[in-house]
């Protein structure tokens, strides 16, 4: 009787530690392609965002000139119509920089955890 248990032990564990292997193999190729479309996502929403960036930037640009040109004309002087936009953006400059933390750094990194984790099963009871 000790014959026929022996094969089939050692057949169990051929058996066991050959569905371990093909387990942990496709455990790892399960986290390159979750990390692949994480990071795929991310790109996506950073270049998409550096596009509509570049774009506000030049709407921003022109319509600047517009309206320093446009007060130029106002005042009279190139000077002070420059200036009047020049010392708005000083003012805004000054806010996002006091407020930086709250109004770029947070949402950003909110955005990134959002991303990694879209799709994930909530822990939350």
């Amino acid at each position: 009787m000790e014959n026929n248990e022996q094969p089939n032990n050692e057949t169990f564990f051929n058996d066991l530690k050959d569905s371990a292997s093909v387990y942990i193999e496709q455990k790892i190729e399960l986290g390159k392609l979750t990390a692949i479309d994480k990071g795929s996502k991310l790109g996506a929403k950073f270049i998409s965002g550096l596009v509509l960036g570049v774009l506000a930037f030049f709407a921003m640009l022109f319509i600047s000139l517009m309206l320093a040109y446009y007060f130029s004309q106002l005042f009279q002087s190139y000077f002070a119509g420059f200036g009047a936009i020049a010392s708005l953006y000083f003012v805004l400059f000054m806010i996002v920089l006091l407020a930086r933390k709250h109004l770029i750094e947070k949402p950003i990194i909110n955005g990134i955890i959002k991303t990694i984790f879209e799709g994930e099963p909530s822990h939350e009871k």
